[in-house]
């Protein structure tokens, strides 16, 4: 819809017109415009809500427009233009926004930032409430087996072609899509064709079902919002729509994997509405590699996540930088739901935003009373600052302290992995993985004979399922009998007795 060209050959731009206080009618094509067409113009209504104690008060609606203009003049030059009229406040492009994701790897199955940054302690917090978590993004993949049960369900809706909860929009019972609002390409099927949102809703909310994947806070509930189409395009618009829709919907959390360079006043507008009512805003900081974070992620109070590499502590290549950079977290290779019921790699801030969602998401059921400046406070006083880059990192041991939680595995012990010569032991792994027999194999080398310790398998709650110790060969294989545990994924850990070593993995039972 949208370019920028300084071409005198006439183009189209789709303009948003933010009316001022002097309540004069649009006209269909104003004569103060000089090379302006006024091609296309539909009206935007506004609505306000105010949340109290999850309560909304009564509405106070406002519009603005957007039209498509065709000019040979620059942009800038047609919104100055347009600012002209007297019923006119600002004008600004309808800019397209950008999905923050790298290239998509293999099917694998490792979730290895549970295990790199412990976030599997998380299931310690017990949740006491369904919280929604609205993914603003390219849609979900509906039916996939690991998140059809996650998906909201509006209450007050049925699928009868009316507006049965009177707030606007026809049949949306589980999310909504807004593709081209101008174009009318709205529709209350927010079904991914691209797969990005799928694989956000997978790091958020995978259930915990013993199938593929779990994610970091499997009881959420995902309200999707579908604003980019197949080829990961959408739209300031759109997305400052979605937004509001996610507000009025009761969302707690709002996780937007995106952004774009320039502000605008209407996803401004969209955020401090969201803020103003008490709800989270998480963003991707951008991967362009720049020493400038990107919007909304920028925008005071919004949380901007940034993707740092776990082994040296600084921020991943791609990862942008600069005012606006609250967290960071893994991001690269994270693994994850895809379309049609697979299972995907993906890096970038993106997943990194996800991962910081679905860890506010974990807060936010298991003590639900909290303000939204609250939780963003308690994410930032356990996020101690990392060298090189000085960058906060979560510490999910100091949030567990936050809440007074113990977590299920010993926070006190040192984790190992890779082939530092310091360690003791190394190449530890389970194989084969999955397991689809009743016993399951640990193997490691050790560097010394005689040294005692054992290994541990836990569940994903970080609740023991089996322990059994051992004496060190050089090559050493541990077999445990686990006939009686269920299929599902695991985290295993092998520990020295006395040396605060302890090396830990993920693995599968599949029989």
């Amino acid at each position: 819809m949208l370019s920028i060209s300084n071409s005198l050959i006439a183009a189209t731009y789709d303009i948003i017109l933010h009316k001022s206080d002097s309540g004069i009618q649009f006209l269909a094509n104003p004569t103060p415009l000089t090379d302006i067409t006024i091609l296309k113009q539909k009206t935007v209504t506004i609505k306000k809500k105010q949340r109290l104690n999850f309560l909304l008060s009564k509405n106070n609606d406002e519009t603005l427009d957007i039209i498509r203009v065709e000019s040979s003049l620059d942009l800038k030059v047609i919104c100055e233009q347009l600012e002209t009229l007297p019923y006119v406040s600002v004008a600004e492009p309808n800019y397209a926004l950008e999905l923050y994701q790298e290239t998509l790897d293999p099917l694998s199955f490792k979730q290895h930032y549970l295990i790199e940054d412990d976030l599997f302690q998380l299931w310690s917090l017990q949740s006491k409430r369904d919280v929604v978590i609205a993914i603003i993004d390219t849609g979900v993949n509906l039916n996939h087996d690991d998140l059809k049960d996650a998906i909201y369900k509006n209450e007050g809706e049925l699928i009868n072609g009316k507006d049965d909860d009177g707030n606007g929009y026809i049949d949306d019972i589980a999310g909504y899509q807004w593709l081209d609002w101008l174009g009318n390409k709205i529709s209350s099927y927010p079904e991914d064709d691209h797969g990005h949102g799928t694989h956000m809703a997978g790091i958020i909310a995978g259930l915990s079902n013993q199938k593929g994947i779990v994610g970091i806070h499997p009881g959420a509930k995902i309200l999707p919002l579908k604003v980019f189409n197949q080829f990961g395009i959408g739209y300031q618009l759109e997305a400052a729509l979605a937004i509001r829709y996610a507000v009025d919907q009761g969302a707690s959390i709002i996780n937007c994997s995106w952004g774009f360079i320039f502000k605008t006043k209407v996803l401004e507008d969209a955020i401090e509405y969201a803020l103003a009512n008490d709800v989270i805003v998480v963003a991707a900081v951008g991967n362009d590699a720049m020493k400038k974070v990107m919007y909304p992620a920028r925008f005071k109070s919004v949380i901007g996540v940034g993707s740092i590499e776990k082994g040296t502590k600084q921020l991943e290549s791609f990862s942008n930088q600069g005012y606006g950079l609250d967290v960071a977290i893994s991001g690269k290779d994270v693994f994850s739901t895809s379309l049609n019921n697979g299972y995907a790699h993906l890096s970038g801030t993106s997943t990194s935003t996800a991962i910081i969602s679905g860890i506010l998401g974990r807060m936010v059921s298991y003590y639900p009373n909290l303000t939204a400046e609250s939780y963003q406070s308690i994410l930032m006083q356990s996020s101690p600052k990392v060298l090189p880059d000085n960058i906060r990192v979560p510490n999910v041991y100091a949030l567990l302290e936050e809440f007074n939680v113990k977590a299920g595995v010993d926070a006190n012990l040192a984790f190992y992995g890779g082939s530092s010569t310091s360690q003791k032991i190394s190449n530890v792994m389970v194989a084969p993985n999955p397991i689809r027999s009743n016993q399951a194999v640990i193997y490691f080398s050790a560097q010394e004979d005689g040294l005692g310790g054992y290994v541990t398998f836990y569940n994903l709650e970080g609740v023991l399922q089996k322990k059994k110790d051992f004496i060190t060969q050089s090559l050493n294989s541990i077999t445990l009998n686990i006939a009686d545990m269920v299929n599902g994924t695991y985290l295993y850990t092998v520990t020295l007795n006395g040396l605060n070593e302890v090396h830990k993995g993920k693995c599968s039972i599949l029989r």
